[in-house]
């Protein structure tokens, strides 16, 4: 796929990625090329190139519809990766809470509960 690499995205993507998971950026772009380097390369491009520089909504914002997707659809690995962006980029550990608690009325408590889960892992591993 490196023909249609677009690179005015790619360094957007590097931007964005950056921002989200600060020094982790690199290794979770390795770990996407290690399962595949041109699915690597949508991954990257694709969200982080192309959707997440959109006008409309801010970053955080966007981070706050991440984690509450993926709490929704229990993808755990995901959810966490997302939980470090929003906390890395100013979503604090109160609002992710509340996000969680909101979300047990809507996709039930176990479901809100792993997330939960995912949020006091990280706060334990970050010591936060």
């Amino acid at each position: 796929m490196e023909d249609v690499i677009n690179p005015d995205r790619m360094d957007l993507a590097d931007k964005i990625g950056e921002q989200l998971y600060r020094s982790n950026w690199e290794r979770i772009k390795e770990a996407l090329k290690a399962l595949d380097p041109d699915f690597a390369q949508m991954i990257v491009e694709i969200p982080y190139g192309s959707i997440y520089p959109r006008t409309g909504l801010e970053i955080k914002e966007r981070e706050i519809v991440a984690v509450t997707a993926l709490t929704c659809l229990g993808l755990k690995s995901q959810l966490k990766t997302h939980i470090i962006g929003s906390l890395n980029i100013g979503v604090s550990i109160k609002e992710l809470t509340e996000i969680f608690i909101h979300l047990s009325m809507f996709i039930g408590f176990p479901k809100a509960m792993e997330g939960l889960k995912v949020l006091k892992e990280i706060k334990e591993e970050k010591n936060l």
